[in-house]
């Protein structure tokens, strides 16, 4: 460890430096938190000051961590880490806050050094701190701590004690959670909001609790030396006033989001020097820090091969013969990763023998994280794992991993992670579940910039997309259904259609029937298998279709749009939300083909796909029961031929 940057009496003379540049932040901005950062300016500078960082490269994973829960205390971090001389440009982080051209941003954000994950969204900092710890430890790095830096208000929040579960079961140490107890959030005390016992829900969990005075330099920096000397998890209950030091801010609420109304007073206060408009001319300048945040470290793992599956399998149960048999490539039995290759670990939420991952935990039990019924913590605990160069893979169902879970993914994307998420059970693949247990938007993550979903529609092609997924670097989404599906063949030699020849390329979209141009249809995922059978039996009609299967939903090619446009019927074929998948898809796709190639439609369009939630019946009855099925198709596309 290193020794102590400041002393007290130094750091005591940085308190007014820092508070005076949180005032000159917020100001400048027109917006911010002033209230917190003023309030826990002593305890962020003391918390910094004891770690073991390494000014030249603040994203060493062998040194200590920042994880800053409570986002909005950015101003306070950002000024600290500068009269810290942790970072360059001091200057230019304070008069850039909240402005465009620059990444000092309004919450903490993974760009600005030293600060390696972007939060704001309450609760999740222990997640987060669980996420570095696993990281660590399978990176080989076991002298690290962990600091995660929280607000009062924010301990009501359901995923904290999630987290601290799940520290407390996989002895997870050297974290240290500091709590700024000022007593006010954004609506007013928190006692008359929420109130609760802080302290026995860390205790309870295996933490030691610490209470201080976080206004108190002196007290501070001995509790952090006590911390800092210790294998163990500790709780810092800072104890502190709102708004510390500025007279306007002081003891109130009302300035936890708004910026003080009367700055020069407020700089008086501090008995500093007001330097708003020197801070002004900086920000109109193109000046920037030029901050280039955290890295991105691609896990190497070996993906190399095939299996090829002869008869019948579900998709779920294929991705996890595909994940063991690139473990083996990757890892040594022991769990720790072969020569040139990187950690691979799996996390489950109660659900190992239902989702496919079970195989994985009887071979590497180190490696494999059951996290129980804990599916907002766990998701974020894997996003976190994904950023540190870890392959990481996460088992759910559909309703938990995707639906539940929408929102901890939606900060894995702002985090640039690389998490496989695996969900099967989706739609009415589900089965007897009911519609509780039936997501027909299963899609939803596309909505999120940095997250793409590929669905599968049989064995072999989910083995291919497991080994694209675990070769590519990204957030990636694998849907799957619950059945036994059949495996696709060719169409001319019976031959296995997705065999060691096949190349997965997001986008890209296979031909598995060419009968003709009466009608095209468009399909993927567990109803791919009713449009051939389908195809079979319109042939015998006559009738000649294309039967194109789309893996990736979400992208439609100008080449596969020229396909449909030949068709005398164009059908998109799905067991999704018809109003949000595919089908929306491919209307898109065809408008713009025909706006850029200065065409009129000359084909009659048919979707066919969920328009209301499930039912509780076997998969195969709730298909025909919701007319997804080749039964419906073919009289769908006959009755359009006719008219």
């Amino acid at each position: 460890m290193r020794d102590i940057i400041k002393t007290f009496e130094e750091l005591s003379k940085l308190v007014p430096v820092v508070k005076s540049k949180i005032i000159h932040m917020t100001s400048l901005a027109k917006s911010g938190h002033p209230g917190g950062p003023l309030s826990a300016t002593e305890t962020i500078l003391c918390m910094i000051n004891s770690l073991n960082l390494d000014k030249n490269n603040p994203y060493d994973a062998s040194k200590d961590k920042i994880v800053i829960s409570a986002g909005h205390y950015s101003a306070g971090i950002y000024a600290s880490l500068a009269a810290l001389e942790l970072v360059n440009k001091k200057e230019v982080v304070v008069s850039n806050f909240r402005s465009l051209k620059d990444v000092v941003e309004g919450h903490v954000t993974h760009k600005f050094p030293f600060i390696w994950d972007s939060t704001g969204h309450l609760g999740y900092g222990p997640s987060i701190s669980a996420g570095h710890a696993i990281a660590d430890k399978s990176l080989g790095y076991s002298n690290t701590r962990i600091v995660c830096f929280m607000g009062d208000g924010e301990q009501t929040k359901g995923p904290i004690l999630e987290a601290l579960r799940f520290i407390k079961k996989y002895g997870l140490k050297n974290i240290i959670i500091i709590v700024d107890c000022n007593c006010q959030q954004l609506s007013g005390k928190t006692e008359s909001i929420m109130p609760m016992d802080i302290k026995k829900n860390y205790e309870a969990n295996g933490f030691e609790v610490i209470s201080v005075g976080g206004n108190n330099i002196k007290e501070l920096t001995s509790v952090f030396n006590k911390v800092k000397s210790e294998d163990n998890n500790y709780v810092i209950l800072s104890n502190t006033v709102m708004g510390k030091g500025v007279c306007e801010a002081e003891g109130t609420y009302e300035y936890h989001g708004k910026p003080v109304k009367d700055h020069k007073k407020a700089i008086e206060d501090l008995m500093t020097e007001d330097k708003l408009e020197y801070y002004k001319i900086i920000r109109e300048s193109d000046e920037k820090t030029n901050f280039i945040g955290r890295p991105i470290i691609k896990p190497n793992i070996d993906s190399s091969g095939r299996i090829v599956f002869e008869t019948s399998l579900a998709c779920r149960v294929a991705w996890g013969e595909t994940l063991i048999d690139i473990s083996k490539k990757t890892l040594n039995d022991d769990g720790t990763p072969k020569k040139d290759f990187s950690p691979l670990v799996v996390f489950d939420c109660d659900l190992a023998g239902s989702v496919g991952t079970s195989g994985f935990l009887k071979k590497y039990p180190d490696n494999f994280f059951q996290a129980g019924i804990q599916e907002h913590s766990t998701s974020i605990i894997a996003g976190t794992v994904s950023t540190r160069g870890v392959s990481t893979w996460l088992g759910m169902f559909g309703v938990f991993g995707h639906s539940m879970g929408y929102n901890e993914h939606f900060l894995t994307a702002v985090n640039e992670g690389n998490l496989k998420l695996i969900t099967t059970h989706n739609s009415i693949d589900t089965g007897e579940d009911s519609k509780t247990h039936s997501p027909i938007s299963y899609l939803t993550l596309n909505n999120h910039p940095g997250w793409i979903t590929f669905c599968p529609c049989d064995a072999n092609q989910t083995d291919a997309i497991v080994r694209y997924m675990a070769k590519n670097y990204g957030n990636m989404h694998l849907a799957l259904g619950r059945s036994s599906l059949d495996i696709i063949r060719k169409q001319d030699n019976n031959e296995v259609y997705f065999d060691n020849d096949y190349n997965f390329i997001p986008g890209n979209f296979d031909v598995l029937r060419d009968y003709g141009d009466d009608a095209v249809i468009v399909t993927y995922g567990t109803p791919t298998n009713y449009a051939l059978k389908a195809a079979e039996k319109l042939k015998e009609f006559n009738i000649s279709v294309k039967v194109i299967n789309s893996p990736t939903p979400s992208i439609v090619s100008e080449e596969l749009a020229e396909i449909l446009t030949n068709a005398k019927v164009v059908v998109t074929f799905e067991d999704h939300n018809v109003e949000t998948g595919i089908s929306k898809i491919v209307d898109s796709a065809l408008l713009k083909y025909h706006i850029n190639n200065k065409s009129i439609p000359n084909y009659t369009r048919i979707s066919i796909g969920m328009k209301s939630y499930s039912k509780s019946a076997t998969a195969k009855e709730l298909y025909k029961y919701f007319g997804i099925d080749d039964e419906t198709l073919v009289k769908r596309i006959s009755e359009s031929l006719e008219k």
